[in-house]
């Protein structure tokens, strides 16, 4: 029965420390100008013919880049961080608008003039997916997209007199090579991480969290190119004479841009939850105590964190110490409890030390000192003293009065009456 009630007690106890945090969702969602606005204008073409084709262009293009990663932060060497690309979630799309205004210039039969005879808009888009975070050394380190596109071909006439009558037809494509390639992920106040899964170093923190800002750098290279196939005719009708004259189609390559450039995105910010222990006392003196008989001592091990608090106890130093249970397990914003007991073997000072191995990245070793005489006569009783031995609790919050036993009992009813009470994981919520 007592082997059934000490492991109820200690059933769903950790007795290893989780030395990391609360894995974070991170998105990394990014607008970006590639091209801002670019005003291009071609001059009047073909030089020195009777009907000349000049093109306006204003164009723009953006590109919308989405991916998805996990943050990850582990210690116990130190706060260490670092992201993993989720795969498959990287989104690429570009959108690309262009303005494009068409003039002509004459010179036939003493005529002349120049005039804009056509203004229209045309847009074109293109997306692809790949694998976040295309960092150097990732699986998949940079993402393409290209396109070259017909646009709509059109034909439009004009008459700048009554016996002029100018007619033209276009032709044009629209093509495009863009790569991001990804850089590095600068980090606020630490290193950088320049590969899927790299650690970047985190000063740790007085605090029961960790705030971290991130950005993510990629470069840039990219360029817009149009091509204008004009196919301009010019009639002139005279009461003597018709002519016409036909200009033979041309193109007009245009490198609307062409760039290579880093970007640092938008930062990312988040939040890792840390423990944070605190313990009720650095040092014990447990006074004198009767030969083979046991003192009690229920120390209080408390988190004022964010996560668990779990790890292990042991104690270094003379045997007639002992500590009950070997692990800590206090989750947020709770109490848990330790029974240490003095047993002394034979008159004389005793000392050890309990040593807590926890996941707290601010303190992952405590040591708490302990002390105590063992005497062969029983201690003279004080005023408010009845000769018992007390079990009592560092910090004021607990007393409970256990007589002391002979060792030929043991430890366990005792062990089982201070942890399967309430002084045994009982919990105290901070404001």
């Amino acid at each position: 029965m007592l082997t059934l009630l000490t492991i109820a007690c200690t059933a769903g106890l950790q007795s290893a420390a989780a030395y990391e945090s609360e894995v974070q969702d991170i998105e990394i969602a990014q607008e970006s100008a590639l091209l801002d606005e670019t005003l291009f204008e071609t001059g009047y073409l073909p030089s020195g013919s009777p009907l000349a084709i000049g093109f306006t262009i204003e164009a723009s293009q953006t590109a919308w880049v989405d991916m998805l990663a996990e943050a990850e932060l582990t210690w116990p060497e130190a706060l260490s961080l670092a992201w993993h690309g989720i795969e498959g979630t990287g989104w690429l799309a570009l959108f690309t608008e262009m303005n494009l205004i068409t003039a002509i210039q004459y010179d036939v039969a003493g005529y002349t003039g120049e005039y804009e005879i056509d203004s229209r808009s045309f847009t074109s888009e293109a997306q692809t997916s790949f694998d976040p975070l295309l960092l150097p050394y990732s699986t998949q380190t940079s993402v393409s997209l290209s396109y070259d596109e017909e646009l709509d071909a059109w034909s439009t006439s004009y008459s700048p007199i009554s016996v002029i009558e100018i007619g033209i037809s276009v032709t044009a494509s629209l093509s495009s090579n863009t790569t991001l390639e990804g850089v590095r992920v600068d980090n606020e106040g630490a290193d950088s991480l320049e590969s899927d899964g790299a650690i970047a170093l985190l000063e740790t923190p007085d605090d029961s969290a960790i705030d971290v800002s991130s950005a993510w750098v990629g470069l840039w290279d990219t360029d817009l190119n149009v091509v204008l196939t004009p196919a301009p005719e010019i009639c002139v009708d005279l009461v003597l004479y018709t002519t016409c004259e036909t200009v033979a189609e041309f193109d007009y390559d245009i490198e609307l841009s062409s760039a290579q450039f880093e970007e640092s995105f938008d930062p990312v910010d988040y939040v890792f939850p840390l423990p944070w222990m605190s313990v009720s006392s650095s040092a014990y003196d447990f006074g004198e105590q009767l030969v083979e008989t046991t003192g009690n001592l229920a120390l209080e091990v408390s988190n004022s964190g964010l996560l668990l608090v779990s790890g292990t106890a042991t104690i270094d130093g003379d045997e007639a110490f002992e500590v009950w249970p070997d692990n800590v397990y206090a989750p947020s914003e709770s109490v848990d409890g330790l029974v240490v007991s003095f047993t002394p073997s034979a008159a004389g000072p005793y000392s050890a030390i309990v040593t807590l191995e926890t996941n707290d990245p601010r303190q992952p070793t405590t040591e708490i000192l302990l002390s105590g005489t063992g005497v062969e006569n029983e201690p003279e009783p004080g005023a408010d003293d009845t000769g018992d031995t007390k079990l009592d609790t560092i910090g004021g919050e607990v007393t409970c009065g256990c007589a002391a036993g002979p060792s030929a009992l043991g430890l366990a009813p005792i062990l089982l009456f201070a942890v399967c009470l309430p002084l045994r994981r009982r919990e105290k919520k901070y404001a």
